[in-house]
């Protein structure tokens, strides 16, 4: 019974968290890192990640376990077409494109394809 409550305390703290501050936690240690995945991820349902320029593979992980997101700002400088196309769906509301001059039109067509849910969305070269 403790450690349930333990569990479920970490979780409330760690939800409380920025996502900087969330990343910290994640690299002190596997066990954090797994609370983080499980616990915080799927109950973000706003992401805002133009402070960096994630690739592929690491947008790909971040987003992996956000599956109540709905609306997103994305520094797209080190991102393709088919990297946005990845985290495109219906579930989003909002999509914020940031640094996005190296995107091609496609892009466009992604979004009104695959993002019939969106009800605002910026782009910024």
């Amino acid at each position: 019974m403790e450690e349930v409550t333990r569990s479920v305390l970490a979780e409330e703290i760690l939800k409380r968290l920025d996502l900087e501050n969330l990343c910290s936690v994640a690299c002190v240690s596997t066990t954090l890192r797994s609370a983080v995945v499980s616990g915080v991820l799927p109950s973000l349902t706003s992401l805002d990640l133009s402070v960096f320029s994630p690739d592929d593979e690491t947008l790909n992980h971040v987003l992996r376990g956000c599956i109540g997101l709905s609306s997103l700002t994305l520094n797209c400088l080190r991102l393709n077409a088919a990297s946005v196309r990845g985290v495109l769906g219906p579930h989003l509301r909002e999509l914020h494109l940031l640094r996005c001059s190296l995107l091609s039109s496609t892009v466009l067509t992604y979004i009104g394809t695959l993002c019939p849910n969106l009800r605002y969305n910026s782009f910024f070269p």
